[in-house]
């Protein structure tokens, strides 16, 4: 009798773990019972990185059938990456020999391309020197591939608004003006948009 363990993919889920069950099968039935070590060990899936639990033991197959499963636990995430493998291999048969005893274990990845955001920031600006504005860039989920996005600033609206100032001259004339105010609350004469005079009195 020959023994052989079967390929499995499964889709990793967001979250918990799901059953990836391996096929242990041999050629034909016997009378007698066969026994065979099992053992996963790490492809580009890996225990360091959680993407699967480690799995090792004996698996039976009983008299006059042909196959019995083993089952490993593949944990779900939200990271968007490739798919990815892991192994499980036969050892030690009894009554039996080893064909293939190499199995396969394939993670599908079900999780989206990341997108990337930018807060809003706001800051005091002081009355001197300069202040940090600092932005963070975020992704909506992680994923297992570095991440790169171009920026740069442009102008907005400027919030230092116009103020009409009245007053007199030394001539004892009333005159008005408007002054724009700059970023810094400071007052710089524009072009006066209108003059009042004393009236002189009529003959």
């Amino acid at each position: 009798m020959v023994l052989s363990i079967d390929d499995v993919k499964v889709v990793e889920g967001n979250g918990g773990t799901t059953n990836a069950v391996f096929t242990v099968s041999v050629s034909n039935p016997s009378a007698q019972s066969v026994t065979v070590d099992y053992q996963t060990s790490d492809g580009s899936a890996t225990l360091a990185n959680a993407d699967y639990q480690a799995a090792s033991g004996t698996v039976k197959i009983a008299a006059n059938t042909t196959s019995s499963t083993v089952t490993v636990q593949v944990n779900g995430d939200t990271k968007f990456e490739a798919d990815e493998t892991y192994s499980i291999d036969l050892s030690n048969p009894v009554n039996a020999t080893i064909g293939d005893g190499h199995g396969v274990g394939t993670i599908s990845n079900d999780d989206t391309q990341p997108v990337a955001s930018i807060d809003d920031v706001k800051v005091v600006e002081g009355n001197t020197g300069t202040v940090d504005a600092v932005f963070t860039v975020s992704l909506s989920n992680t994923t297992d591939q570095s991440v790169t996005v171009a920026y740069s600033t442009s102008d907005g609206t400027r919030h230092g608004g116009q103020q009409r100032l009245r007053g007199r001259d030394r001539n004892g004339q009333d005159r008005a003006q408007d002054a724009v105010g700059d970023d810094h609350g400071s007052r710089s004469p524009a072009t006066p948009s209108s003059r009042a005079t004393t009236p002189t009195p009529s003959s």
